[in-house]
């Protein structure tokens, strides 16, 4: 009965230690973010605000930082209806206020391509091509991703000429059968033997020499290109973010 208890003794000091080093480790990982970070920290401080669901942002008194910054990123927990409501309000404030005319979304190049078709036609297949295989799983068949969209659809049909907007796709390619459809559209020809990443690449790179492609969808090809590198180099997907942003 003593060895038990002593048994029981032992397993209580051990679990009261393991408690204590997490919260000793957690103390040090808090410790180190502040010091580190403790600039932003002090920013978001002074720069934050708490909305209540179903309440709307006033987005107004972050108008100095607004015009004083060229870049305006938006962070989400992804899945949820919320952060919608507030991406779609928020952009098309700084797009009426700021005259913000490029929307950078978390989707790839080819992506981009078919959301800025579908914001100009309606038509619910580019929406489909578009998602279908989004890295965001959790927003691939979400009607609140959806949604958004279909609102920025309306919205940029409000839009004259001048005041057209763009979504610009800044992600790792994810869905190779969406390449090869959207070059086959631009009237490259693959054959059942094409299925790498490199065999892609040297189809989009010949297609820049075609006499029939404008400059400007050359560029684009090119940088179609460079992201199939990526792909190929098993480009870490932030560093990708970061190269597509320059």
């Amino acid at each position: 009965m003593r060895f038990v208890w002593k048994g029981i003794k032992w397993i209580f000091k051990i679990v009261v230690g393991i408690i204590l080093l997490i919260f000793i480790a957690y103390g040090l990982f808090l410790a180190v973010e502040y010091i580190t970070g403790n600039k932003f920290v002090d920013y978001l401080k002074k720069n934050s605000d708490t909305v209540a669901i179903g309440d709307s942002f006033d987005f107004s008194k972050f108008d100095n930082s607004f015009s004083e910054n060229d870049l305006i990123l938006v962070g989400e927990i992804h899945g949820f209806h919320e952060p919608q409501i507030v991406d779609y309000n928020l952009f098309t404030y700084l797009h009426k206020k700021h005259k913000v005319n490029f929307y950078f979304a978390e989707v790839d190049l080819v992506q981009a391509h078919y959301l800025n078709e579908y914001l100009k036609t309606g038509q619910e297949e580019h929406l489909d091509s578009a998602l279908k295989k989004w890295a965001v799983i959790q927003g691939r068949d979400n009607e609140s991703y959806y949604n958004k969209y279909r609102k920025l659809h309306n919205y940029y049909t409000e839009q004259d000429s001048s005041s057209k907007f763009k979504i610009i796709g800044v992600d790792k390619l994810q869905d190779k059968s969406l390449v090869k459809h959207y070059l086959s559209g631009l009237g490259v020809s693959f054959d059942s033997t094409s299925k790498t990443w490199e065999q892609i690449k040297t189809a989009t790179v010949q297609l820049t020499s075609d006499s029939l492609i404008s400059p400007q969808m050359s560029k684009e090809l090119l940088r179609l290109a460079l992201n199939i590198d990526f792909v190929n180099e098993k480009a870490n997907r932030d560093n990708v973010f970061f190269e597509n942003f320059k």
